[in-house]
C-alpha cells in the first residue's frame, strides 16, 4: 500500500516558501552567475532534478558568498542509503586562503593516478571543473545543524556528474579552527605520547581535512563489471566511502607535504599524529552512523597493523616504521571493495573493524572526565 512521493509534493508548502526567498534574492543580486544559480535552484527544488542546478553551482565561482541548499546527505537512511535529508549552508569565502588551494584542483588526475591500488581500479577520471574554496560558516540549518557540525563538504555526489564536471570542496575554516583548538589539540595533549604530541598541528589538521574532501571526488565510482558502486553496496556504501576518504585524506596530505606542495611548515609526522588525535575525537560519535563508523574502522585497522599502540599510561605511541604501509594498505582494501562491488566483503570488513572496544571506552570516559567537548555548538545571534 506504500507509495513513493516526491519531496516537492510532500513538502510543497515549505518548498514554495524557500523558492519565494530564492527568487527575491535573485532579483536583488548584481552577480549574473549567482542569479542563474538561484533560479536554477528554484527549478531543482520544484522538480527534484538537480543536475542543471549543480552545473550552475560549479560555474558560480565569482561570488564572495555561497549557498548550499537541498536534500544532499543520505546519512540518515540506514535502510537503503538512498533517501536524503534537507540541509542548508550559508558561507563567506576566504579569498586569500582559497588562492593557496587553487593549484590542487588541477592535480586531481595526478592524485587519482597515485591511489595505492591496482591500475584497473583507477579508470575514473575526475571532471576538470572541480574547484575548492576556504570559507567561514555563517549559518547551518536542517540536517547540517543536526548532530555533528560539518567542517567541510564536497558536492555533488553523483558519480556521473563528478566525471563530467567535477566537485566543489568547501572547507569551513572557522569550524575547523574551533574543533582543533577546543577538541583535537587538548586530546593530543592528554592522549598522545610525550615524544609525539608536539606534532599535533593546526595546519596539518587543515590539510588532512582538505585532502579528505578532495578524496570524495576520487577513487572508484564504477565497479569492474560496470555497475554503480553505491547500487552494489547499498546502505553500506556510505560507510565504505567515508572511511576511504578519511584514510586517503592523510595519505594525500602526507604525499603533498612530502613534496612540499602545501607551502606550510608542516611535516608528514604532523599529518599522521594530528590524524590520530582527530580519530580519538571522532570515536565518540559512535558506530551508529557512517562518519563514526569510518573513524572507528580507521582506528582499529591501523592499530591492528601496528601503526600505533595504546600503553598502560593511556597514551598512544606511534610506530613510524609501519605508518605509511598501514595507511596505504587500508586505502587499498577499501578501494578493492568498491571496485569489486562486493557487499558481503563490505559487511565483513565493517563488522570486523567498526567495533568499540574496551580501550576506546576508557578513552571516551577519560575525555569526558577531562571536560573535552565531543563537538562544537553554534550560537546564532539575531
Amino acid at each position: 500500500e506504500l507509495e513513493a512521493v516526491w519531496y516537492h509534493d510532500a513538502y510543497a508548502d515549505h518548498v514554495n516558501r524557500i523558492c519565494d526567498y530564492l527568487r527575491a534574492a535573485a532579483d536583488i543580486t548584481i552577480v549574473p552567475s549567482v542569479r542563474e544559480y538561484l533560479l536554477a535552484k528554484v527549478d531543482a527544488l520544484k522538480s527534484d532534478d538537480y543536475r542543471e542546478c549543480d552545473r550552475k553551482w560549479l560555474e558560480m565561482d565569482d561570488s564572495k558568498m555561497d549557498l548550499v541548499l537541498g536534500p544532499n546527505e543520505n546519512d540518515d537512511d540506514n535502510l537503503y542509503g538512498i533517501k536524503r535529508s534537507y540541509s542548508a549552508y550559508v558561507v563567506l569565502k576566504n579569498l586569500s586562503m582559497t588562492r593557496r588551494l587553487q593549484k590542487f584542483t588541477g592535480m586531481t588526475t595526478m592524485m587519482q593516478d597515485a591511489l595505492p591500488c591496482p591500475e584497473e581500479y583507477k579508470t575514473f577520471r575526475p571532471g576538470q571543473s572541480s574547484n575548492i574554496f576556504v570559507c567561514d560558516a555563517l549559518y547551518y540549518a536542517g540536517g547540517a545543524n543536526a548532530g555533528i557540525k560539518d567542517i567541510a563538504i564536497s558536492l555533488p555526489f553523483n558519480p556521473a556528474f563528478q566525471a563530467e564536471m567535477g566537485t566543489r570542496t568547501m572547507l569551513m575554516n572557522n569550524v575547523i579552527n574551533a574543533k582543533f583548538y577546543h577538541i583535537v589539540y587538548p586530546i593530543g595533549e592528554m592522549m598522545i605520547s610525550e615524544e609525539d604530541k608536539e606534532h599535533v598541528d593546526n595546519q596539518a589538521f587543515f590539510w588532512n581535512v582538505a585532502f579528505r574532501e578532495v578524496s570524495h571526488g576520487l577513487g572508484v565510482k564504477t565497479t569492474l563489471s560496470g555497475e554503480d558502486v553505491d547500487d552494489c553496496l547499498g546502505n553500506l556504501a556510505l560507510t565504505i566511502e567515508e572511511t576511504k576518504a578519511d584514510i586517503l585524506g592523510v595519505y594525500f596530505a602526507s604525499m603533498m607535504i612530502g613534496n612540499f606542495e602545501t607551502q606550510d611548515i608542516v611535516t608528514k609526522k604532523d599529518a599522521f599524529t594530528t590524524f590520530l588525535a582527530a580519530l580519538l575525537r571522532s570515536i565518540r560519535f559512535g558506530n551508529s552512523e557512517a562518519v563514526g563508523k569510518g573513524n572507528i574502522i580507521c582506528y582499529q585497522y591501523l592499530k591492528e597493523k601496528g601503526a600505533f599502540s595504546r600503553h598502560h599510561d593511556g597514551r598512544y605511541y606511534i610506530n613510524w616504521g609501519l605508518v605509511d604501509g598501514a595507511v596505504a594498505s587500508l586505502a587499498g582494501e577499501l578501494l578493492k571493495i568498491q571496485a569489486e562491488g562486493d557487499r558481503d566483503a563490505a559487511q565483513a570488513f565493517i563488522d570486523r573493524y567498526a567495533a568499540i572496544d574496551d580501550e576506546m571506552r576508557a578513552d571516551i570516559q577519560n575525555m569526558r572526565l577531562e571536560g573535552i567537548p565531543a563537538d562544537v555548538k553554534f550560537n546564532f545571534v539575531w
